[in-house]
């Protein structure tokens, strides 16, 4: 919405007596942001630091600045080895001066509870561009805010970011900031910022099969593979250059290790399975065919638009814009953006060969507007969201905890198949 029209709603709504829509987002957005950062005060003064990663990523960090280490393998810490790229390296290098040597732990809360009450703003950004607000009803935004106060009163997330420092948090600022952008129809910033987040943790590339299919659509082929290439990788490979030139096979398999098994001790989704099964193969393989079924699925009967007149014809209608030599620039809704971009993810979680206590973060935000998509009473979405909220606040992980989850993920899943309309070409 350009400043013109938006100045135009907010004046309609004074003459109406009232607040336009835009005021009225305006006030949720200061409203959320001044009651989080009294929450996260409150939180790191009278809750207790916990150390996890903190000090082994200062570790890491250290081997980079003061011995000048530009090889992966040797940049390591007491619970193990770096294993996020090179954007990782630099922002906690950055956190590394700021508390002197990540020493001044109080600081370093502050700046992770910066980052919480940022990252919700941007949420909130994200369910306005969702929900149609500034262009929807006031009325009808007030009912669906209810579900942004759930975003500021999860126990784990508060601790996953101010007691814990967790890089899960910078990841989530980020990849939520490209949501965004995206939804602008920012297409080329978005690319920057979304690169950016993949650079601090890889969790990012959960996002990456909505980006392309969306890049297609607005830009077509060539410049889709102009962004993915050009700002995506080009991204990746400014910041990981100094590793690159002088360790780049230590830099690549070590930053961008796809094998890496996890520590079946602190599985949240597959605690009622054996180690020898948690670490087998199989589950691994099967959780990959099972994971790229669902995207196909929704792709192909969610995701991609249908022609009118042949709701069959979908296959058809992509593959003319595929191979479309002169591509006209479409611009895509902000609301079917978000949603394809948010539901991907999530698909990469349910699917995900392992959660531990700190990937909530990976999807947390958006779990109060998926469960509002899905078709049901208000109560059934609060008790799925309650439900993954007592999972990841139940520790140590229990069997009973991780099939709850599955059951709570399964659920939105296929309540986002079933209530996802066909979209509609533009």
């Amino acid at each position: 919405m350009s400043v013109e029209a938006s100045v135009g709603v907010q004046e309609r709504g004074r003459r109406q007596g009232g607040w336009g829509v835009v005021s009225y987002l305006h006030f949720v957005l200061v409203a959320v942001i001044v009651v989080d950062v009294v929450l996260c005060a409150v939180v790191i003064r009278w809750r207790g630091y916990t150390e996890i990663d903190w000090l082994t990523y200062m570790q890491q960090v250290s081997g980079f600045v003061r011995d000048g280490e530009r090889d992966y393998y040797r940049l390591e810490g007491d619970t193990g080895p770096l294993v996020y790229p090179a954007g990782f390296l630099f922002v906690y290098t950055a956190l590394h001066a700021i508390t002197e040597g990540g020493s001044n732990i109080r600081l370093g809360q502050v700046i992770f509870g910066v980052l919480h009450v940022l990252t919700i703003a941007v949420v909130v950004l994200i369910y306005a561009a969702f929900y149609g607000i500034p262009k929807g009803s006031k009325g009808g935004g007030v009912i669906r805010w209810a579900w942004v106060l759930p975003l500021m009163l999860s126990i784990r997330v508060m601790s996953i970011y101010v007691l814990r420092l967790f890089n899960d948090a910078v990841e989530a600022l980020l990849v939520y900031g490209s949501v965004l952008l995206f939804a602008q129809n920012r297409w080329a910033v978005g690319c920057l910022v979304y690169s950016l987040a993949v650079s601090v943790k890889m969790n990012a590339l959960l996002y990456a099969p909505g980006i392309l299919l969306l890049l297609l659509e607005a830009l077509g082929v060539k410049k889709a593979a102009l962004h993915i290439v050009g700002i995506c990788g080009g991204v990746q490979l400014v910041l990981g250059l100094p590793f690159l030139i002088s360790y780049p096979w230590h830099y690549i398999t070590r930053a961008f290790e796809f094998s890496r098994v996890f520590t079946h001790k602190w599985s949240v989704n597959f605690a009622f399975l054996t180690d020898s099964m948690f670490t087998s193969k199989l589950l691994a393989v099967a959780l990959l065919v099972c994971h790229l079924a669902m995207l196909v699925q929704f792709a192909l009967h969610r995701w991609i638009p249908s022609l009118p007149s042949r709701p069959s014809s979908a296959a058809m209608w992509w593959r003319r814009l595929i191979l479309a030599r002169n591509h006209t620039m479409q611009e895509i809704p902000p609301d079917r953006v978000v949603l394809i971009l948010l539901t991907c993810n999530f698909i990469g979680v349910t699917f995900a060969r392992t959660l531990h206590y700190q990937f909530y973060a990976w999807y947390f935000h958006a779990l109060p507007l998926l469960v509002t998509v899905i078709t049901g009473s208000w109560v059934l979405r609060a008790l799925l969201l309650l439900g993954i909220e007592v999972v990841f606040n139940t520790y140590p992980p229990r069997p009973w905890a991780s099939l709850l989850l599955h059951l709570c993920h399964g659920t939105i899943l296929l309540g986002l198949y079933r209530s996802s309309p066909r979209q509609q070409p533009h």
